[in-house]
């Protein structure tokens, strides 16, 4: 029988698309620097630089609604509560709109306050308030934005939204370039203004398509946005630790190097911003988190972030390759000509991309910890890596080296974050308990995949047959779940033509074991007592689903999920 990964099969799409959509996204926001250093000037790079900082508050306060409120809605859906998830959907939408008014006003009455604190020249406090100009229509649209991206995304649509971003990217290169020639930075501003809109339009066709399966229902409720904000302060703190970075950093480059030396900076922090492609893999594995993790379906959750694990590690090793390869090349994509500022850009660029296979693993796990509701443990991660390590490492060797010194050894605080955090854990959790924490978790589960046919479903049927015997397991229970899974296998077998991948999953309760039914076919609700019969099977399906009412079916990152309830 072929080996198959269900959770395997549509990670690695989910993985493919996000990271090609998040790669896209970076280049997006790169985009703006490259044409101000190409078309204008090096002041102009270092304006953006600056103006990047306060772009990446309102990120975080973006992200503090959007993110969390997409994975409580996963994980509601994962415990089969509809209309809680519909309510959650509102809430955070509410919240995320309301939000969006709320930056518009500060971002406009604060923005002499913010330009000022810098204490840049005239020229480069100039370019800085071009450039800003638009930002108080980005801020009001980008809440929403995070939250139906993050909806749409986690709803298993991720072509939709590679195509949000590929549009997103290439509408931004198109009218930057034309509106920097009449308007300059203030046009690469507005420029970035159109990308989002339109980048927003296109997500939003995901709700009136048919595999949608994100549904909302009016309510307001306080205890849903806190939940919120609690579980996306992980992701959310990547941002807000950056915006501190960038305000930080470059306050001290400006007073203790001078004006000089930010573009090599702003080369380093590009490079940083590259590396987030890398959370292309734990966007991918978070679907499939949250539904293990609500059922507590431990052999799930290993097997998913050991897939996790693998493409981390082939991720880094190729980033880190590609980095050193093409460092030399980076800084003149900015628009650096100054040589000096050349070869140190370079040099920033190889140490800052050195240690690339931990920034992996920081997101992997932050997102896992995220999921598992250790958020201490995710925003841990997060603090150490975006803030106190780079910061550390851009301030001692300035101070107690020198200048030059300060890019050689900057890469240094990706490795220094991850063994700080690794170390952390061990004394609070113990060695062995690392990574997954799952030691005191004595749930049995066992997740039986295959491509369907009749051989592989037979075959299946037999190892979870021996699987449970194994759990001494009352043989009338074994004969009644071996029957559902031959005949449910049956019946999505005659409603599908093209290949399907299914997975049983096995979980044992306290006094009931759970049969979980997922498969990539097409979507059917196998549960409905009324289906209509297309042959023996889907008759005989009917009648088991009319004897037991405990079974569910719902949606779920795009794919059928059914659940069933047998008594031990």
């Amino acid at each position: 029988m072929k080996k198959v990964s269900f959770s395997g099969h549509k990670f690695y799409r989910l993985f493919a698309a996000g990271t090609i959509s998040l790669l896209v996204v970076i280049l997006a926001e790169s985009i703006d620097n490259i044409v101000a250093g190409n078309m204008i000037n090096e002041q102009a790079i270092s304006a953006v630089g600056i103006v990047s900082s306060i772009y990446t508050l309102i990120c975080f306060v973006s992200v503090l609604i959007g993110s969390g409120g997409a994975i409580i809605y996963q994980q509601l859906i994962g415990k089969f509560k509809k209309e809680h998830a519909k309510e959650v959907f509102c809430t955070s939408l509410i919240a995320s709109m309301f939000l969006g008014v709320l930056l518009m006003f500060a971002i406009s009455f604060f923005e002499n306050d913010l330009l000022l604190f810098f204490g840049c020249s005239d020229e480069l406090f100039e370019y800085a308030r071009q450039y800003y100009s638009y930002y108080k229509i980005i801020a009001l649209i980008y809440p929403v934005y995070i939250l139906i991206y993050n909806m749409v995304y986690n709803d298993g649509d991720a072509l939709c939204t590679a195509i949000a971003d590929v549009v997103q990217l290439l509408s931004n290169i198109i009218f930057s370039v034309l509106f920097c020639f009449r308007f300059g930075l203030e046009g690469i501003s507005f420029a970035t203004c159109i990308a989002l809109m339109l980048s927003t339009g296109i997500c939003i066709t995901h709700f009136f398509k048919k595999k949608n399966s994100v549904k909302i229902k009016f309510g307001m409720k306080f205890s849903y946005l806190l939940s919120s904000i609690r579980y996306s302060f992980s992701e959310a703190s990547i941002y807000l630790c950056t915006s501190v970075l960038l305000i930080a950093s470059n306050k001290f480059i400006i007073v203790i190097f001078g004006e000089y030396y930010l573009p090599v900076f702003n080369v380093a922090m590009f490079v940083i911003s590259l590396m987030a492609v890398c959370q292309g893999i734990a966007k991918a594995v978070t679907p499939f988190l949250c539904i293990y993790y609500s059922e507590n379906n431990i052999d799930g959750l290993k097997h998913i972030m050991k897939k996790g694990h693998l493409v981390s590690l082939i991720t880094g090793i190729i980033m880190t390759v590609l980095f050193y390869c093409f460092a030399d090349y980076i800084p003149l994509w900015y628009g650096v000509s100054s040589e000096n500022l050349v070869f140190l850009s370079a040099v920033a660029v190889r140490s800052t991309s050195t240690f690339i296979i931990c920034v992996a693993f920081v997101y992997l796990y932050s997102q896992y910890y995220l999921v598992i509701g250790k958020i201490q443990l995710a925003v841990m991660f997060m603090v150490l890596s975006s803030l106190v390590a780079p910061l550390l490492f851009l301030i001692v060797p300035a101070i107690t080296l020198s200048k030059d010194a300060v890019w050689y050894l900057f890469g240094g605080h990706i490795l220094f974050a991850f063994i700080i955090a690794i170390i952390v854990i061990f004394v609070v959790y113990g060695r062995k308990n690392f990574p997954l924490l799952l030691k005191d978790n004595k749930t049995i589960s066992r997740n039986f995949n295959l491509l369907l046919n009749k051989e592989s479903l037979m075959q299946t049927q037999k190892d979870i047959i021996v699987f449970l015997e194994d759990q001494n397991v009352k043989k009338k229970t074994i004969d009644k779940i071996a029957l559902y899974v031959e005949e449910i296998g049956l019946s999505v077998l005659d409603k599908n033509d093209k290949p399907v991948i299914m997975e049983y999953s096995l979980i044992f309760e306290d006094k009931n074991i759970l049969l979980i039914e997922r498969d990539n076919g097409c979507l059917f609700d196998i549960t409905d007592q009324d289906m209509q019969s297309v042959s023996l099977n889907t008759f005989v399906v009917s009648s088991l689903m009319s004897k037991n009412s405990s079974n569910q079916y719902i949606k779920s990152t795009g794919f059928n999920r059914s659940v069933y309830k047998f008594e031990l």
